[in-house]
Parts: C-alpha cells; sequence; structure tokens
C-alpha cells in the first residue's frame, strides 16, 4: 500500500510538472527546480488547509465541545503530578477560562445559523449600550474588509453575522448574569444549567487572579487537589449541559459527542 501511495503521489508530482514546467526534462536541474516548486505548493495548501479547519472548528458547537473536555481532561493530569500550591491556583483559574471560552465560540456558532442570528439582533441587540457597540464593531468589520484584494463589502446577512461575532468575541463569559442574559435572548430553548456551584468557582478564581489569592474580607484562599477536583467536576457537568442544550436548540440528537485522549482514536 506504501508503494501504490508512493506511485500516485510520484504521477501527480510528474503531471504537475508537465503541466507547468512543460520543458523541464527528468534529471535535470530545471526539473528538480519544478519539484521543489510543487512540494512547496502542497506545503501552501497543507497550511491553507489546516488554516480552514481551524476556522471551521471555531465556528463548530461539537468542536468547541470536545476541545473544553480535553482541556479538563488535562487538568485532571495535575491533579495527581502536581505538588506546587501554585500550580493548582493557576489549573483552577484555567477552568473558569476553558468554561468561558467555550462559552463564547458556542455563541459565536450558533450565529451561523440565520434564525439565532435575527434573535440575537431582536432580543439581545436592542439594548441601548449593546446597539453601540454593534455599531464600532461594524465599522471594525468593513475597515477589515476593505484590507482584503477585492475590498467588496459583505452583503447584509454577512455583515450582520461577522458583527454580531466580533461582538460576541469581545464578551467575557465569566460573568454568569451576563453569560445568563445573552443566552436567555438568543436561545429559542428555555434551559436549566447549574449555575450555583460555578459562582463559588468564579468568585474563587476572581481572588487567585485579580488578588493574589486573597478574598474580598482579606481571607487567604488554599486550593489544594480536592478544590481543583471538585471545580473541573463542576465544569465538566456545566460544559456537559450547555452542550446538550445546544445540540437540541440546533435540531441535532441529545447524545454528545464522544471525546477521545487526544492522540487516540
Amino acid at each position: 500500500m506504501k508503494e501504490l501511495l508512493f506511485e500516485k503521489q510520484q504521477e501527480e508530482a510528474d503531471e504537475w510538472i508537465a503541466e507547468n514546467y512543460p520543458d523541464a526534462e527528468e534529471e535535470t536541474d530545471e526539473w528538480e527546480m519544478a519539484a521543489q516548486y510543487y512540494g512547496w505548493m502542497l506545503d501552501d495548501l497543507a497550511e491553507q488547509a489546516e488554516w480552514q479547519w481551524f476556522q471551521d472548528s471555531l465556528n463548530d458547537l461539537d468542536d468547541r465541545y470536545i476541545h473544553a473536555v480535553h482541556e479538563l481532561d488535562e487538568l485532571k493530569e495535575l491533579v495527581n503530578s502536581a505538588h506546587a500550591g501554585i500550580v493548582f491556583r493557576m489549573a483552577y483559574a484555567h477552568t473558569v477560562t476553558v468554561m468561558e471560552a467555550f462559552m463564547m465560540y458556542s455563541a459565536r456558532a450558533l450565529l451561523n445559523d440565520l434564525a439565532h442570528l435575527d434573535r440575537f439582533h431582536k432580543h439581545f441587540a436592542s439594548n441601548t449600550k449593546v446597539d453601540g457597540a454593534l455599531r464600532k464593531c461594524a465599522r471594525a468589520v468593513l475597515e477589515n474588509t476593505q484590507k482584503h484584494p477585492d475590498g467588496s463589502p459583505p452583503d447584509d446577512t454577512l455583515q450582520r453575522r461577522r458583527t454580531a461575532q466580533l461582538y460576541v468575541s469581545q464578551q467575557t463569559f465569566h460573568n454568569l448574569d451576563n453569560l445568563n442574559s445573552y443566552f436567555s435572548s438568543v436561545l429559542k430553548l428555555s434551559y436549566e444549567w447549574p449555575f450555583e456551584p460555578l459562582k463559588v468557582i468564579v468568585e474563587t478564581r476572581q481572588d487567585l487572579v485579580h488578588r493574589n489569592g486573597v478574598s474580598k474580607h482579606d481571607e487567604q484562599v488554599h486550593i489544594g487537589s480536592g478544590q481543583l477536583t471538585n471545580a473541573i467536576r463542576d465544569i465538566r457537568a456545566f460544559v456537559d449541559a450547555v452542550a446538550h442544550t445546544l445540540r437540541l436548540e440546533t435540531g441535532a440528537d441529545d447524545v454528545l459527542p464522544v471525546v477521545h485522549p487526544r492522540g487516540g482514536f
């Protein structure tokens, strides 16, 4: 099979060289240079494909769920391997980052659906403060479009979507009130997500990040393996609940994607 694959690849290379460098003869410097150009072309295509895959993954709800679970699984590994308190503190704070990024990218991905884009502009963007921020985002989208070679403005739907997605990308979804306000406006279905455990986790994260481990009441915040384990568990439960809601919201089944270990199958 390897030999057949190699022969196929060689045939494709020969065809490309014959089409683009018809005067090049085999085993000449010109042929070798053409082969080098072909290799560079393949590398460029692979890089573009990887970039496009990454861009697509940012707008895919299942991909964002799988990424979040992988991050939480990696944090689990620190529970048994780490000994320094500062590692536990950093890992604890990162659990909130994982949740926040998942919520932000999920919110962005939903806007690819026209019905949710309409709900965003009708039910959420009607707020005066939001409207002002959206105007700035709209200008930024147009300015970015003009940087591209064709410079043609996007159609109305694409402009509205890019503007809304840029706005969402700038939001801080660790503020649970803002998070709840946003999704209750944009989603069609009602939901019951486990917010209560997150309140303590987010508040503790603020103590760790903004006050270097001291609470608002001037008490030292201790994070050990138990606290980290519980935070990972509660964040995972929240992410699972959100992912379940979003699957139903977008017409998928209610079975969450199976998440294999990184590098596994």
